[in-house]
């Protein structure tokens, strides 16, 4: 073994040497890593606590979440799931379980919609993040229609031939409600029941992180 390295061809002398600059590891701050012959790598090192750089890729056949440290998981959960972020599954398993952090349950039973303003080029609707407390248009499972929305229609009110008025026949069946006047009703159709409101689904777990 020589005494010193300085102009030694260590790579005839050691196998795998890396050195940092020349010298020692500093106490603090990182320094370059260089092979035998002086060729620069990718990695800067540091003491303990010190950390490391890798510039380029990091390239791995596989990462376990057991072989990460605790701040490790957590840096990456927080890149991937920052607070506010929503986590979907069909697996009922909470996030909180799986990656950390404080999750709630969110839009049991409802459909999720894209925040913004939507158009039909008929109808209008503005949909803002979070839950439907409060927001017109949030929808209901089922709907009855009022007058005002049904579609504007006629009925064809059949002729009685047995009664005249004037001479002329009354082309009307009367309701029960009778001839008012010059209005004549028709009979009353329907069963008056609410229709489903509600589109086909793909059901999936629904979390909400909140720390």
């Amino acid at each position: 073994m020589p005494a010193a390295l300085t102009n030694t061809d260590i790579s005839n002398t050691y196998v795998g040497v890396l050195h940092a600059e020349g010298q020692e590891i500093p106490v603090s701050g990182q320094h370059a890593v260089y092979d035998g012959r002086g060729n620069k790598s990718s990695l800067s090192v540091g003491r303990e606590n010190n950390g490391i750089t890798v510039s380029g890729t990091i390239t791995s056949d596989s990462i376990s979440t057991s072989s990460l440290g605790a701040n490790a998981k957590s840096a990456i959960v927080n890149l991937i799931y920052p607070v506010g972020a929503i986590y979907m599954s069909i697996n009922s398993t909470s996030p909180g379980t799986l990656f950390g952090g404080t999750w709630v349950s969110v839009a049991e039973g409802k459909f999720v919609v894209g925040v913004g303003v939507g158009t039909d080029n008929v109808d209008t609707l503005t949909t803002v993040a979070g839950d439907d407390v409060g927001q017109a248009g949030a929808g209901k499972y089922k709907h009855q229609l009022t007058i005002a929305e049904m579609p504007s229609h006629t009925h064809d009110i059949d002729g009685n031939d047995d009664y005249f008025v004037d001479g002329e026949p009354l082309a009307a069946i009367l309701s029960p409600d009778g001839f008012e006047g010059d209005i004549t009703r028709t009979k009353s159709a329907g069963g008056d029941s609410p229709h489903n409101n509600t589109p086909p689904w793909f059901g999936a777990y629904m979390w909400k992180r909140t720390a």
